[in-house]
């Protein structure tokens, strides 16, 4: 992280590495794996649950000036650093959810993509973030 990033801009920036690991998660999936039935009573489709992470603009949008001015987002009870970090290990969670479904539908995640996930400054270099 280069060091002149405030905290503000050094959360955003994490933030946009996180969501660039989803898309290249979800560009490397099997095409018949997003609407396929879940394994499991209750669970949403992979598209369903994909479609829940695609809210992350509109947060961004909330957040970035709360966290610039240091003030809560809304009727939050949680500083806005709190509320993003939270996000983040949210949207890790789905991702999660992601790979566990394709897997138990017969879609296994390759090594290389699997591996790939875990490279965040290359993430940050496709998110134009870097």
């Amino acid at each position: 992280m280069p060091s002149d990033l405030s905290l503000s801009a050094a959360l955003l920036r994490n933030c946009a590495a996180s969501a660039q690991v989803n898309e290249y998660l979800v560009e490397r999936l099997d095409p018949a794996v997003w609407r396929a039935k879940p394994p499991a009573p209750k669970m949403r489709t992979i598209a369903a649950v994909r479609a829940l992470a695609a809210k992350r603009r509109a947060l961004l949008a909330v957040l970035q000036p709360a966290l610039e001015r240091g003030v809560r987002v809304g009727h939050s009870k949680q500083h806005p650093v709190e509320f993003l970090t939270y996000y983040m290990v949210h949207d890790g969670h789905h991702r999660g959810q992601i790979l566990l479904q394709a897997r138990l539908l017969g879609y296994p995640i390759s090594t290389e993509t699997m591996s790939g996930m875990w490279l965040w400054t290359s993430r940050l270099k496709s998110s134009g973030a870097a």
